[in-house]
């Protein structure tokens, strides 16, 4: 095998540039708006574990997309923001992140409806 040349070692064994750029190619892309599964993968958590952060002000709240606004979504970069705030790296929002019941009350009602939705078509084609 041949050595790398100068430019691209680097001491101690670690990744030279190269290696380190086809690892960067191998990480997920992640487009603006991530789905609730998306969003908990995003920021390393269970989708259980994310809706109750939502709802416990961690991460702001989804945002309702479609033609009825019967799908939410999250920007990642709001996810970032959310983050650089919790650990430090930004100041804190001068507004609160804490879920709004009303939003709350809409979600349950949606998630509900798409849970009845599901369960209808099953027993549709099971006939």
């Amino acid at each position: 095998s041949s050595t790398p040349p100068p430019s691209c070692s680097s001491p101690g064994g670690s990744l030279v540039p190269h290696e380190f750029r086809d690892r960067l190619s191998e990480l997920p892309f992640w487009p603006r708006c991530l789905s609730r599964e998306e969003a908990a993968r995003y920021v390393g958590v269970s989708v259980a574990v994310f809706e109750a952060e939502v709802r416990n002000g961690i991460w702001p709240l989804g945002r309702a997309r479609g033609a009825k606004g019967g799908r939410l979504t999250w920007d990642r970069l709001a996810l970032d923001a959310a983050e650089d705030r919790r650990s430090g790296l930004a100041a804190e929002p001068s507004v609160s992140l804490a879920p709004d019941p009303d939003v709350l009350a809409w979600e349950t009602r949606l998630n509900a409806a798409n849970h009845d939705d599901r369960s209808q078509r099953r027993l549709v084609s099971a006939r």
